[in-house]
């Protein structure tokens, strides 16, 4: 009869035939996706139109919103610079760090936990439908998890020949990722507890790492705050647009049920790790001398820290949890890893067995059917895009101004936008004063009308639901709005289930 090690053998020694596996199947329904699914969201245009007006020579919060933190627009802007501005270009780049992505966490658990570890984390991630919509987008979900899987994979090395160097990788990846999204603040306050305890032998140099890394938060603050711009944009923004009001209890039932919905494997393997950890820890494991326990803890806490920023402040979906994802993932699968590990080398069937429901679980009940439903026709969100370029073509040419709130417009066409439509309409505030909105870069009421009625834009794109946002829901404004453009403009053209909602986009062109 076979030994147990006989037949650990069965298992690849290093999984990459697996982590391909899983970063194929990352591709390939990224790939349906794009050109047969039928899914954009509407942050991609006002993201992709940042990053191309930094090539320009703009500058995040001093010259047009922004309500994330800037590493975004830079990291893009640069990939544009390449290959030319586009929607299309933009979610190339997002799917190439969703690739990557997938590779890292499936070589971090495979670093720390091993061949079963490697394996799990990097089918949990890869064949994870909601992760991969998610990442396809122009958002800086598929940035930061890209920059936290580099900092994890970083990290996971046991016994590294070089501590200094690993330390100072983990904090410039981990402050790379909190330039991206500020949630990821308390990774990096817990990521110098947790180095600093491991380099205790070495505190001046410690020290020194984080002098820096404090100094190069400090430089880039002071280079971006423009007067406080970006703190209204990344801290007071998203309260004063949307008007949340006090938080409630009530508000976890939706917010949980989304995240469990999207992620439901991952989350299994997530709080059956808790419960392996804790067990050891109340079973008296020397807690502070092992490195392991110590990296796990350092993941756990960092997702809850995280997820506690998330569910506290905004009414937040499993689409925020994508950019801490890479944290529960590797803590799920490298917990699990002793268990798995004798489960799967004990019976080749049941090794067969465990990984074909993990396969079936990943894709996430809260996506199947909803979001990858194919269709042969094409991806008809991208077509809606390319339907609306085509008319716009007509009347305008690359390097005129034109106004719309469908930012992807903008972008794909060359075309400007005047101050306060960068965001969509996320930057409109009807009632704020015409000082604020200079200083902010938003738009009021009065400046939209004028910008309408004042002849400078070839182009006005407006879909029904954003013209009613516009009226502020009152008739007498509506009538007024809608007197001005036909004053100005003429209607060319119709879109029908335009954007992200399906909506009808409405195109006029200016009067001769």
């Amino acid at each position: 009869m076979a030994t147990r090690e006989e037949k650990s053998r069965l298992l690849p020694k290093i999984p990459w035939v697996w982590i391909s596996v899983a970063v194929g199947c990352y591709c390939f329904f990224a790939w349906i996706y794009s050109f047969f699914g039928g899914g954009f969201c509407g942050d991609e245009g006002f993201y992709a139109l940042a990053a191309r007006n930094v090539l320009e020579g703009m500058k995040p919060y001093r010259d047009f919103g922004l309500s994330q933190m800037p590493l975004m627009p830079y990291w893009y802007g640069a990939w544009f610079a390449l290959v030319g501005s586009s929607i299309e270009a933009g979610r190339v780049l997002s799917a190439a760090m969703g690739a990557g992505s997938v590779a890292l966490i499936g070589l971090a658990c495979y670093r720390r936990g091993g061949r079963i570890a490697g394996i799990v984390g990097a089918l949990l991630i890869g064949c994870n439908l909601h992760f991969i919509i998610d990442t396809l987008a122009i958002k800086t979900q598929s940035l930061t998890v890209f920059l936290t899987s580099c900092a994890i994979f970083v990290l996971a090395k046991p016994n590294a020949r070089r501590p200094l160097l690993q330390a100072a990788l983990a904090m410039l990846f981990l402050t790379l990722a909190l330039l991206s999204r500020l949630s990821i603040l308390p990774m990096l306050l817990l990521l110098w507890l947790y180095l600093g305890w491991k380099l205790r032998r070495s505190l001046g140099a410690f020290a020194a790492l984080w002098l820096v890394n404090l100094a190069v938060l400090a430089g880039v603050y002071a280079f971006f705050r423009s007067e406080g711009n970006m703190v209204y944009w990344i801290l007071q923004f998203h309260q004063e647009y949307s008007n949340f009001q006090p938080w409630t209890w009530e508000r976890l039932v939706p917010t949980i049920h989304s995240w469990l919905g999207n992620e439901l494997a991952i989350i299994l393997f997530f709080f059956c790790a808790t419960w392996v950890f804790v067990a050891k820890l109340v079973r008296g494991k020397r807690f502070l001398e092992d490195d392991t326990l110590l990296f796990l803890a350092f993941l756990l806490l960092s997702y809850w820290g995280a997820t506690a920023l998330h569910w506290m402040n905004v009414q937040s979906y499993a689409t925020h949890q994508t950019s801490i994802i890479a944290f529960a993932v590797v803590f799920g699968a490298v917990g699990m890893a002793p268990l798995l590990e004798k489960l799967c080398t004990e019976d080749k069937g049941l090794w067969a067995f465990a990984f074909a429901a993990l396969l079936w679980l990943t894709p996430s009940l809260g996506e199947i059917g909803m979001t990858l439903a194919i269709n042969l026709e094409g991806n008809q969100a991208m077509k809606g895009i390319h339907e609306a370029s085509s008319i716009l073509r007509q009347y305008a040419k690359e390097g005129d101004s034109i106004l719309s709130f469908s930012s992807e417009l903008a972008v794909n066409g060359g075309y400007k936008v005047p101050s306060g439509y960068e965001v969509n309409e996320f930057g409109y505030f009807p009632g704020m004063t015409d000082e604020r909105c200079a200083k902010l870069h938003t738009l009021n009421l009065k400046k939209l009308s004028e910008d309408i009625s004042s002849g400078k834009h070839k182009i006005l794109c407006i879909e029904d639901r954003l013209f009613s946002l516009m009226a502020a829901q009152n008739q007498e404004i509506a009538g007024q709005l809608k007197q001005r453009i036909d004053q100005r403009y003429r209607q060319v053209g119709v879109v029908k289930n335009y954007g992200q909602f399906n909506l009808t986009l409405y195109i006029f062109a200016l009067r001769e």
